[in-house]
């Protein structure tokens, strides 16, 4: 597979195994098949997350390919659900290359390990091919395997582990380790971080990788320096000075209550007739002749 071995050594062993295959390579060095089909083929990538790194590592991919005779045709960076649905859920796969790892541990993918300790999750490839039910010594062989790469303590144990459980995908299942993603260890410093919350980092996340690999999101880290939030310490409430006893508000003077605008008309049209008869009867009285 290549392990502890240099670039130049890997390219030569490549070449070597396809030479021998009898894929010979044309006059634009490309290799041809025996019945004369091209080794050429489409390489799609999912872009998040990571995207710079996913790239740059993409790029040497098509690199190291174009040296032992295989074209990448097509370079196609996906986002996230355009990549699954074209790598899983497409009826026809038209690509030839994929490259969508998350880098936890060094296996074609992960659930290919997960999916043997927890129920499927994601879209296992192992579950899909359906060999897990012709031959099930395979599967077997892949759960023990499974079960000790991730009860390992060092790295160079459980990478052995993985690299036999590639072995045996390559013969049933088109999906090989192309590169290896050093393994993050977590260093937990109590002596310089405080509120750990270990009942929550011991759950699994979506993807199968347990939650200690985010502290972050799992804890509410706090340095030691500031400690755990704590409450303010109980005060005893200030006494309320004594209060004056209650003065009644001042009388306010009487008010006259308003008289409605209907009863002033009616009051101003009886004195107006009133007038008005007054006047008539002072005008008769005084034309009324002297005997």
């Amino acid at each position: 597979l290549g392990w502890g071995k240099t670039k130049e050594e890997r390219i030569a062993e490549a070449n070597r195994i396809l030479d021998e295959l009898g894929f010979k390579k044309g006059p634009d060095g490309v290799r041809v098949t025996p019945n004369g089909t091209r080794l050429s083929y489409k390489f799609i990538i999912q872009m998040a997350p990571l995207t710079t790194v996913r790239l740059r590592a993409a790029e040497a991919i098509v690199g190291y390919l174009k040296e032992i005779g295989i074209e990448i045709s097509q370079y196609q960076p996906l986002f996230i659900m355009d990549y699954f649905m074209q790598a899983f859920l497409a009826p026809v796969k038209d690509w030839g290359f994929a490259e969508g790892t998350y880098g936890e541990y060094p296996e074609p993918w992960y659930n290919q390990v997960y999916s043997y300790l927890l129920p499927p999750v994601g879209l296992p490839q192992v579950l899909a091919t359906g060999f897990d039910q012709t031959e099930p010594e395979i599967c077997e062989l892949i759960s023990n395997l499974s079960r000790s790469a991730l009860r390992r303590l060092k790295y160079e144990e459980l990478a052995e582990d993985v690299k036999q459980i590639i072995r045996v995908y390559k013969d049933y299942i088109p999906t090989i380790c192309l590169c290896f993603y050093p393994l993050w260890i977590w260093v937990y410093r109590t002596d310089r971080l405080t509120n750990w919350r270990p009942e929550i980092a011991t759950k699994w996340g979506a993807f199968g990788y347990p939650q200690p690999m985010r502290p972050l999101i799992a804890h509410s880290l706090v340095p030691v320096s500031i400690g755990p939030p704590t409450a303010p310490p109980s005060e005893t409430p200030p006494t309320a000075p004594p209060t004056a006893p209650p003065t009644a508000p001042p009388t306010a003077p009487p008010t006259v209550p308003a008289i409605p605008v209907e009863q002033i008309i009616i009051a101003a049209i009886i004195i107006v007739i009133v007038i008005a008869v007054a006047g008539y009867a002072a005008i008769k009285i005084k034309r009324k002749p002297t005997k």
